[in-house]
């Protein structure tokens, strides 16, 4: 009987050990409300964990987290695009889509035409950092912000003429807007299709490729169980509230 606290206490230890040796990944994110902040980390996190890995969350502006991930300051990049993602060598690639990425106008101007030239002889507002767009609108009028409360505030008081952003911001932004002043903002509309709708992956820093097959064979599994569809949904279903 003399034993079982020596026992108890190398089990401990055993266990403690064991804990503090699990490996950690750092995955850049993009802060805010956006699709990856939330669908993303979620998803990450549990294909991570089924790796063995305990994921740690690095939201920044997205400007800064990608250049965070592609200079390997952290491991790897939440979500990105694939085209726009050619012109950073160091970040490979894991095939196996998240979500699509959605861009829409914003605008009080209900007749507005649904395109890009349509935007031309307009006051856009923008998010920094969100590469498909500040390339879409290089050589339009625009003002760029990181904080969407405040694009949707200029767009109130006309000094933009719409919004040339994320979806999923957008329409989460302009609820939460509505709910803390029912009298306001309510001209706003979300203009139908989305602009922009393409796929996201996921993006390691090449000193960790060792991660790409495994990953890849994970976030599939995920995707066949219909994990990744129903993370999505769930969150869709959420921004309205």
């Amino acid at each position: 009987m003399g034993n079982i606290p020596t026992i108890f206490l190398l089990v401990t230890l055993f266990f403690s050990v064991t804990l503090r040796a699990q490996p950690e990944v750092v995955v850049s994110g993009i802060a805010d409300i956006m699709t990856d902040s939330v669908v993303a980390k979620d998803v990450l996190t549990e294909a991570y964990k089924r790796m063995g890995y305990k994921m740690i969350y690095d939201p920044q502006p997205a400007a800064r987290a990608l250049h965070r991930a592609e200079k390997g300051i952290t491991d790897a990049a939440a979500t990105r695009v694939k085209k726009m993602m050619l012109k950073y060598p160091s970040l490979i690639i894991v095939p196996v889509k998240l979500f699509e990425f959605r861009v829409s106008i914003f605008t009080k101007d209900k007749d507005m035409e649904v395109s890009l030239d349509a935007l031309k002889d307009s006051r856009i507002g923008i998010r920094r950092g969100i590469k498909i767009v500040e390339s879409q609108t290089a050589d339009m009028d625009t003002w760029s912000s990181t904080y969407t409360p405040e694009l949707f505030e200029m767009l109130e008081s006309e000094r933009l003429d719409a919004l040339y952003i994320s979806k999923v911001d957008g329409v989460k932004t302009l609820t939460e807007l509505r709910n803390e002043d029912e009298n306001r903002f309510t001209e706003i509309v979300d203009l139908t299709p989305a602009l922009i709708n393409i796929p996201v992956y996921h993006f390691v820093h090449e000193k960790n490729k060792h991660l790409v097959e495994k990953l890849t064979k994970i976030l599939g599994q995920m995707r066949d169980e219909g994990y990744l569809k129903k993370a999505y949904m769930d969150f869709e279903a959420s921004l309205r509230h």
